[in-house]
């Protein structure tokens, strides 16, 4: 298999796998579809679970790939149909899909050599894990046979390749939230995918990941041996977590800090030594442009003329002034409804790292103390001035910089309107 020249170190030539792929790549050959297929399934391999829709739209955005050697490829639309109907994939729930796990991690490592040879380069897969992540949250899959479960899974995924550390902290969340209410099914499911992960970061060679979620993995593990009443596997598992993580079940401390808890009755018998804390990336850039130019309840005028052009000043600034890595996201009219609004904000800041910036850029309408309010606000484009609906609060913002934005992260903030405030990042 000459597009495989790599695929031996994750497929054994022999297993059953291997022939899997062998066939889908045969039978694509024989319909005329060469290489997109290939392409397909290795986009399909980012996130963890598929849908009908989620494929589809993976192949709207990233059908056409640009080689550096001038050379490009369309992917056809069969591919999303016969990727789904191929036996690469198994159906989990009702028109819910998942790759085979190990043919999933040969393709991520194919669909990372491949991208290395495209105009994108490595940032092909960061815009597939930046989608991927706007998806679940945007859409949530809504109308689709998907549980709450499923979503979670594929913001984990999608959020640890822009942040393991992010992601790490939200599954820690989700675990120490499972035990303490004993939701013995959600421990051991959060359980399975973090073993799966695991295998997945030492078939890659990715150490500095594995290393991000060793206590998690190690924990869910002595979790899991516990829950199976195997006590002494548990202890085991719960010798190698970090002491600053862990905490009784009874009487943990409170804050910000989140700490797994031990169950009681093998708090005592744990040995453990303290280790060092990670350390994050830092110098990440990522920039929230917002412009409202046109109003969805307001009739009266006059509006801000010039907010395309600020967003355009703005995206031109990130894309050729600021050196380092910049990821921007920009809302335009129709597009910057309140909830879309404070999604945008939860989502750049849950990606920031230590040593990072969130830039938060609005132009349009706001009001203050002197339209006789309490505190200022942007007006968004639901805003109704009946019901004061689509009105963003500087408390609320607060609020969700101080829920997301991790510590060592830093935000900036520009409000191009006539009515502005001064305690919109107060305090935090």
């Amino acid at each position: 298999m000459k597009e495989f020249p790599n695929i031996e170190k994750y497929l054994p030539k022999d297993g059953l796998d291997y022939q899997r792929l062998v066939h889908f790549q045969e039978v694509a050959k024989a319909n005329g579809y060469a290489k997109g297929h290939l392409w397909m399934a290795g986009l399909a391999a980012f996130p963890v679970f598929l849908t009908p829709d989620l494929l589809h739209k993976i192949w709207l955005n990233f059908r056409h790939i640009s080689y550096q050697n001038g050379e490009s490829l369309d992917i056809d639309r069969m591919a999303v149909s016969d990727l789904l109907l191929s036996t690469l994939v198994e159906e989990v729930a009702v028109e819910v899909f998942k790759i085979r796990p190990q043919i999933r991690t040969a393709l991520l490592a194919l669909l990372k050599e491949w991208a290395a040879l495209t105009k994108d380069g490595n940032s092909l897969v960061r815009r597939l894990a930046d989608f991927t992540l706007r998806y679940v949250r945007s859409y949530q899959m809504e109308g689709e046979s998907v549980t709450t479960a499923i979503r979670e899974a594929q913001e984990w995924n999608a959020l640890a390749y822009f942040n393991p550390n992010a992601a790490a902290l939200e599954l820690k969340k989700a675990l120490s939230q499972a035990v303490e209410s004993q939701a013995k099914q959600k421990v051991l499911r959060i359980s399975l995918m973090l073993s799966e992960m695991d295998d997945q970061f030492t078939q890659l060679g990715q150490q500095e990941q594995q290393a991000q979620f060793r206590t998690l993995v190690n924990y869910s593990q002595g979790m899991r041996a516990l829950i199976r009443g195997e006590k002494a596997q548990a202890v085991e598992a719960f010798k190698n977590i970090d002491r600053q993580a862990i905490a009784p079940s009874e009487g943990a401390p409170t804050g910000k800090r989140v700490q797994l808890p031990i169950p009681k009755e093998i708090y005592q018998a744990i040995a453990v030594e303290p280790t060092g804390e990670s350390t994050a990336e830092a110098g990440q850039v990522f920039a929230l442009l917002v412009g409202i130019a046109e109003y969805e309840n307001v009739e009266a005028g006059p509006y801000p003329s010039g907010v395309p052009r600020d967003l355009e000043f703005w995206q031109d600034f990130f894309s050729n002034q600021v050196e380092g890595e910049v990821q921007i996201n920009s809302l335009l009219n129709g597009a910057a409804t309140k909830a879309a609004v404070l999604e945008a904000i939860k989502l750049e800041c849950r990606k920031a790292t230590a040593g990072g910036q969130v830039f938060f850029f609005f132009s349009g309408l706001g009001e203050n103390k002197a339209h006789g309010r309490e505190e200022a606000a942007i007006l968004l484009h639901d805003h109704n001035p009946k019901s004061n609906a689509g009105r963003l609060l500087e408390s609320e913002f607060r609020e969700q910089v101080v829920a997301f934005l991790p510590e060592g992260a830093e935000i900036t903030i520009v409000l191009d309107t006539s009515s502005g405030g001064k305690n919109w990042i107060i305090h935090i």
